[in-house]
């Protein structure tokens, strides 16, 4: 076994070298991974409320399940990804359900049971926030008859959040730039009489 290393400094070389074999998309999950063990917020850099100062989790003491597994109650989801809309949250809930619960093709009333069992606020309409949210571009058709999958650009919107500005960024980043059409000139016909 390696040696600990006493420093930051130290460990990045060894964590480098041990992820280097894997693919980026396995390496992508073993950071997810090891920052959902720990806890950490990334977006802020540090601990989350969920520990104490000594490091100690607080709460009910559930460990982190990994893998295939659920590893957070919706509840706790949406309270991590705090999205500030109806439609970040059904965003989020297609999110959950799409890499917690193993459910890629869904429904407006999964997302609604969902949303009740994470003891949300009810949506007003969840038909519309649905539609809307697609029209957005978080969600979009499935292959099932009358289903909605996440999109790609729907899921790195909720990997960003809770940082909104790395949100927004995603956004930007992938709404194609609309280049403006030249109109033809409007000519009055002029009457011969």
């Amino acid at each position: 076994m390696a040696k600990k290393p006493n420093n930051p400094a130290q460990a990045i070389p060894q964590i480098i070298d041990l992820l280097d074999s894997f693919s980026d998309e396995d390496r992508f999950r073993i950071i997810q991974s090891v920052v959902s063990f720990l806890r950490l917020d990334v977006s802020r850099n540090g601990r989350t409320d969920e520990h104490s100062a000594s490091g100690a989790p607080v709460g009910n003491g559930r460990e982190p399940v990994f893998s295939d597994h659920e590893e957070l109650s919706p509840k706790e989801f949406i309270r991590h990804k705090d999205p500030q809309t109806d439609i970040e949250r059904v965003t989020c809930l297609a999110y959950y359900l799409t890499h917690h619960r193993d459910v890629r093709y869904f429904k407006t009333i999964d997302i609604s049971n969902l949303n009740t069992e994470a003891a949300q606020r009810k949506l007003s309409n969840a038909a519309v926030t649905v539609q809307n949210a697609s029209a957005r571009g978080y969600l979009t058709s499935a292959p099932q008859r009358k289903h909605k999958q996440i999109s790609a650009v729907g899921e790195q919107y909720v990997s960003a959040l809770p940082d909104r500005q790395s949100a927004k960024e995603v956004m930007a980043n992938a709404r194609p730039r609309r280049t403006p059409k030249k109109r033809k000139p409007v000519t009055r016909k002029t009457q011969k009489g």
